[in-house]
């Protein structure tokens, strides 16, 4: 299952990601914003979306505010996550396979729409490489 949590900065670009979602019969729940409201916080957002991504390890969530680097700050307080924040395809790919990211950051407000499809399709369907990154990963959570 994908987790989705955006704030209002997020809230557009996070419309795109719910069509593609959708588009290609992927799972996807809400845990916020669904509405525009300029008072929200991404914060409250990603504190629900982390707990619902923590619940399987097969679930991921993609986490969306103005730039991504407050929701990405929020979401790495929660053990367990794994939130990368994104400008390119190259860097879904390597976060993916080095980093077994769980949770994909975007910028609403600074990413290239362009870029979205092909960032999604890297998240959703690049695997994990383990070995010597996996050591890495069991050092994050002290």
């Amino acid at each position: 299952m994908i987790y989705l949590a955006c704030d209002h900065a997020g809230f557009e670009l996070m419309q795109e990601v719910k069509k593609y979602l959708m588009k290609n019969k992927i799972d996807f729940e809400s845990c916020g914003a669904d509405i525009f409201d300029a008072k929200d916080s991404y914060v409250n957002f990603a504190k629900i979306a982390n707990e619902k991504v923590c619940e399987n390890e097969s679930n991921r969530g993609i986490y969306i505010c103005g730039t991504g680097l407050g929701i990405c700050m929020a979401a790495n307080r929660r053990v367990g996550i794994r939130a990368s924040r994104c400008v390119n395809k190259n860097d879904v790919i390597l976060t993916r396979k080095h980093n077994d990211c769980n949770v994909l950051v975007l910028g609403g407000r600074t990413l290239k729409k362009f870029r979205l499809k092909s960032m999604l399709d890297a998240f959703l369907n690049t695997e994990f490489e383990g070995g010597r990154h996996l050591s890495r990963i069991n050092e994050l959570d002290y």
